[in-house]
């Protein structure tokens, strides 16, 4: 019996926040703030990240699309996803790290060439590292600005 209550002790929930925030970190956005499901203990620790990695893998390019899919309706689903996490982060302002890879713009949709550019504004602050953006266009006119405040940056190493 003693046995039995050793291999259910959760020794990941005992370790420091700091270090879970580290483990979390290297999750998917999404699997991260699936974790707050696990127990009381984890329910508000992606709150805390530093670190962001927002990616719309399944997108296909704009060639490869077979026509069944709505990539404005599947850039909104994202969208709702970066938004939320931004949103019930702690300090959006403390993020060290943020990559974003996903559509920039699709034909004339304004929504998406907005969010993009709200997003990296939103992380732009005293602690941010590194900034990764992989955006896609079919338009070759469309091509991202990149904001001003993040050129005085003092603690950026890392513009990809």
């Amino acid at each position: 019996m003693a046995e039995d209550s050793k291999l259910e002790e959760d020794r990941i929930s005992n370790l420091p926040d700091g270090l879970l925030n580290q483990i979390l970190s290297l999750l998917p956005i999404k699997d991260a703030v699936a974790t707050g499901r696990l127990s009381r203990r984890w329910r508000h620790l992606w709150k805390h990240l530093s670190v962001l990695n927002f990616s719309l893998s399944h997108f296909k390019i704009y060639e490869e699309c077979d026509g069944t899919e709505d990539p404005t309706e599947e850039f909104r689903s994202f969208a709702l996803l970066v938004n939320g996490v931004l949103a019930l982060l702690r300090n959006p302002r403390a993020i060290r790290k943020f990559h974003l890879h996903c559509a920039h713009s699709h034909l004339d949709d304004k929504f998406r060439a907005y969010s993009v550019d709200t997003w990296v504004r939103s992380v732009i602050g005293p602690h941010l590292e590194e900034l990764n953006l992989v955006l896609y266009s079919k338009e070759y006119k469309s091509a991202f600005k990149l904001p001003q405040t993040l050129f005085t940056s003092a603690n950026l190493i890392s513009l990809s």
